[in-house]
């Protein structure tokens, strides 16, 4: 479901604005600051310089300090969480631009973000709207990544070469 919501053209404008990025931020809370945290650990491959924040805190405080070679990734499963919204009308207000990842078309990320990604999920007896939200969200994250990382390939691979050498001397 997730994959028919996402648009062919809104897919490639969020990539184009995070290949032109200087700066690429991630922000998240909860269940969506994993899938932050996840997105940080793959992009941080592709040398462009990102970091992820989960804290509120340090949204606002880094949203302060973007400019127009930024590139902010909001994540809410919702799209309503307050702070989230504030630190990305922060980052905008810098001139940086701003890609949401959400479930809902109406929600106030999706009005805010420049570009907004939607994902599908649906609830259950068990109530695993959150965990498919995850899912759904996590698979985003994953065709930007591939997306990037075909766009930035040598860089990438020098990377994720030196980092297997550099992470092969905490075995045993």
């Amino acid at each position: 479901d997730s994959f028919q919501l996402l648009n062919p053209e809104d897919v490639e404008k969020a990539i184009q604005l995070i290949h032109e990025a200087k700066r690429l931020e991630f922000y998240g809370s909860g269940g969506s600051g994993l899938i932050a945290t996840d997105a940080f650990h793959k992009f941080m491959r592709t040398g462009i310089n990102c970091i992820v924040h989960t804290d509120s805190h340090f949204q606002a405080m880094s949203a302060g300090l973007l400019d127009q070679h930024s590139t902010v990734i909001g994540i809410s499963h919702s799209g309503r969480n307050k702070d989230l919204l504030d630190a990305m009308k922060t980052a905008k207000e810098k001139g940086a631009k701003t890609i949401g990842i959400t479930s809902y078309q109406r929600s106030p990320l999706s009005q805010l973000a420049d570009v907004t990604l939607y994902t599908s999920t649906q609830e259950t007896a068990f109530r695993t709207e959150a965990m498919s939200a995850r899912l759904a969200q996590l698979t985003v994250i994953d065709v930007l990544y591939f997306a990037l990382a075909h766009l930035r390939q040598q860089e990438t691979l020098s990377n994720l070469k030196q980092m297997r050498e550099t992470i092969s001397q905490k075995r045993v």
